[in-house]
């Protein structure tokens, strides 16, 4: 009776804890990240050109005829905004992101150490990275689809998969897929290691000839090609597609072992201040595969089932960190390929403690010490957030002055590189569009650039070349007037034609429509 109670308010902590750390990122009208908000502007496109037919996005913007990864979170989106504002659909998302990380990785860790479930707790730090704030929601998505999938796989391993089963299977891969590629590609190589190590690990326990083990690892490796077929089909062709991909960078060996110090990928704006914490939660890991090393050394009886059918995990996390070591840290466009890498070792490592030898009170510390980093790396957050949430709060509000299918110039003049897509904001709620949109330029994401019917735009008065800027894609195609002109931060003189040009322009064809603390919008005089 006492053990159900506790087993009982256990779940109720995690539910707590789980529903505790939404606050700081529901808290504020809009969760600002680096690329939230271009994903919020083209959601809105994306419904613009499918669901509105509205010509005039469609002659800039057409949806990308690859089935690229990356589609994801926009299709999450589209389809929330067209139901609820899009700062609700963003909420919506972030809950789903917030609440799924954490029931995943407990459902993992009951399946492969029951008895320790108290070292789920170890996800909570794990579950707001460097990579939400970013807002790579994408590649948050698929880590949860990776963890999904490979429980899939465990469930039913020993024994043969059913249609439904083999269709959830290959649904979960599918979905891995188009929200990252390289999560996409990791899921494969885990499931990889788990079939080798298995069938390794069983020739010592059964009477089965490695020919017949053999045969049992093929017929595996046989159902997860099959499962995967398709999407594998894409990931390669999406690398032989684009050149782009072999222009590759690294990092130096010093900063790589720096990032696995202080667990980088947790890090999202003070490296000082959060470090601190983050280095506590590394030491806690070293302290509990240290006492778990120190209890199979001295007290071999102790080492459990859940310990020695578990051994592919570790075999997991050195494959990871070799990788991170080996690949480049970006592929054309595509980078922190090192910091993502880390972050699944260290994923993998959490997951990894709780079927070591350890015994269930120390379970315990390790729980206090997880909540304590997490709740002061969110207590840090929190006026972070809270301060660049007003920033997009206020473009956000400029579009209250802007008449529907206008087309906006976004200059951003801020030095802060952390808002450099917050203009995106003006546009995620109606027709409205900006001239500029990083996501078409990389072929990375379900919009791109219509080339065979976009137009070109200006600014100014077209009969004096003193007051006249155009920009053409191409020397034979029209050009729009730009309506509005946004800029974010305090527009200063830099040494080029354009900007030399557009205080002139400001002076004598625009005038200002709205001012706030953060931004500037200007409207056509005519």
């Amino acid at each position: 009776m006492k053990k159900h109670r506790w087993d009982c308010l256990e779940k109720l902590l995690f539910a707590l804890i789980t529903l505790l750390n939404l606050l700081p990122f529901l808290s504020v009208r809009f969760f600002p990240s680096l690329d939230g908000a271009s994903h919020l502007m083209n959601a809105n496109i994306i419904n613009q050109i499918l669901i509105w037919h509205n010509d005039l996005f469609q002659q800039f913007f057409r949806l990308n005829p690859e089935p690229v990864p990356n589609w994801t979170t926009h299709f999450i989106l589209a389809a929330l905004q067209l139901v609820f504002p899009a700062f609700v659909a963003e909420k919506i998302l972030l809950t789903g992101i917030l609440l799924g990380l954490p029931l995943a990785f407990r459902k993992m860790v009951g399946r492969l150490s029951p008895r320790n479930i108290l070292y789920s707790y170890l996800i909570f730090p794990f579950s707001h990275s460097l990579f939400l704030f970013f807002g790579f929601y994408n590649f948050c998505i698929a880590v949860i689809f990776l963890i999904l999938t490979l429980d899939q796989w465990l469930k039913y391993e020993n024994q043969r998969l059913t249609v439904k089963s083999f269709m959830l299977l290959t649904f979960l891969i599918i979905l891995t897929y188009f929200s990252h590629i390289l999560v996409f590609g990791v899921l494969l190589l885990i499931l990889g290691i788990r079939i080798l190590a298995r069938a390794a690990g069983e020739s010592h326990i059964r009477s089965a000839g490695w020919g017949q083990l053999f045969r049992e690892a093929g017929h595996k490796f046989l159902t997860l090609l099959e499962a995967s077929l398709l999407p594998l089909s894409l990931f390669f062709y999406f690398f032989i597609s684009r050149p782009a991909t072999h222009q590759t960078s690294y990092l130096p060996t010093r900063e790589l072992l720096s990032g696995l110090g202080d667990i980088r990928s947790l890090i999202a704006f003070d490296h000082g201040r959060e470090s601190r914490f983050t280095i506590l939660l590394l030491l806690l890991l070293f302290a509990l595969l240290l006492f778990s090393f120190f209890r199979f050394l001295f007290r071999k009886s102790t080492t459990s089932a859940s310990s020695k059918s578990n051994l592919w995990l570790p075999l997991v996390i050195v494959a990871l960190v070799a990788l991170y070591f080996i690949l480049p840290n970006t592929y054309g466009t595509a980078s922190f390929t090192s910091l993502r890498l880390s972050y699944l070792a260290f994923l993998f490592l959490i997951l990894w403690i709780p079927t070591l030898p350890l015994p269930r009170w120390s379970g315990i510390p390790a729980v206090i010490i997880a909540l304590y980093v997490n709740f002061s790396l969110l207590m840090l957050y929190q006026p972070v957030i809270r301060d660049y949430s007003k920033i997009a709060i206020s473009c956000n509000k400029a579009s209250e002055f802007i008449q529907p299918n206008s087309l906006i110039l976004p200059l951003n003049c801020s030095e802060n590189w952390f808002t450099s897509h917050f203009l995106d904001y003006v546009a995620i709620d109606k027709p409205i569009l900006l001239v500029y949109n990083y996501e078409s330029e990389t072929g990375y994401f379900p919009v791109t650039w219509n080339d065979k019917r976009r137009p070109g735009f200006f600014i100014g008065n077209e009969n004096k070349p003193s007051n006249f800027q155009l920009f053409r894609v191409r020397s034979d195609c029209f050009a729009y007037r730009v309506n509005y002109i946004l800029i974010l931060g305090t527009f200063t003189m830099k040494d080029d034609i354009f900007y030399a040009k557009l205080p002139k322009i400001l002076a004598e064809e625009f005038t200002i429509a709205y001012r706030s603390e953060f931004c500037t919008l200007y409207k056509r005089k005519k």
